[in-house]
């Protein structure tokens, strides 16, 4: 599991790496926007296309790591939840057992960092939409309105996370996660002392 963790861990670095290298990228246009030359209109051309490719190459990234942890992320999500109805029921039924707590603090914090993780991701991928529509793409020429408008239609669809491909993997997936196992503990411990 340790590896599995590090490897989401290392690869979701990559993507927000990316991502913060195209915010940076997306900044910079206002800054070829003030330039009125006309030898510099072709260099602005060539800057959205690079930027163009840069958002497609991280929208592929973000998708095919999506793919990578949707069943990881479903294992461990159902696989916490387990654990912790158990854990919960277990130091339901005796305060002083130091390993169930210890196994839901683990648990909750192995949950609590995917979800986390994730809501970083999320976050950097909203920035992104927000620094295009704050730029000031209408001063450029028609041609090039009509190309930053299509990139920006493409930062406005989201590109969440997910977990089996149906369940968001997010801090309120976390809530929700933690509401359930304490519910269903507390099922388990009526049924277990009648």
């Amino acid at each position: 599991m340790a590896t599995i963790d590090l490897s989401v861990l290392f690869i979701g670095l990559q993507v927000m790496a990316a991502l913060n290298v195209l915010n940076d990228y997306m900044e910079l246009i206002d800054k070829k926007t003030k330039d009125k030359d006309e030898e510099k209109a072709e260099d602005r051309r060539d800057f959205l296309k690079v930027i163009i490719l840069r958002h497609n190459e991280m929208i592929r990234n973000v998708c095919l790591f999506n793919e990578a942890i949707e069943k990881v992320s479903f294992v461990e999500f159902s696989t916490g939840i387990l654990l912790l109805i158990f854990g919960f029921a277990f130091t339901r039924q005796k305060n002083d057992n130091i390993p169930a707590y210890i196994l839901c603090f683990t648990v909750l914090m192995k949950i609590f960092m995917l979800c986390f993780f994730s809501e970083i991701i999320k976050t950097k991928i909203e920035r992104l939409s927000e620094t295009l529509y704050q730029t000031y793409w209408y001063e450029l020429s028609l041609k090039d309105q009509k190309t930053f408008l299509l990139i920006l239609a493409m930062s406005q669809r989201e590109h969440n996370l997910r977990a089996a491909g149906m369940y968001d993997v997010n801090l309120n997936a976390f809530v929700q996660i933690v509401k359930l196992a304490c519910s269903y503990c507390a099922i388990l411990y009526i049924f277990l002392n009648e």
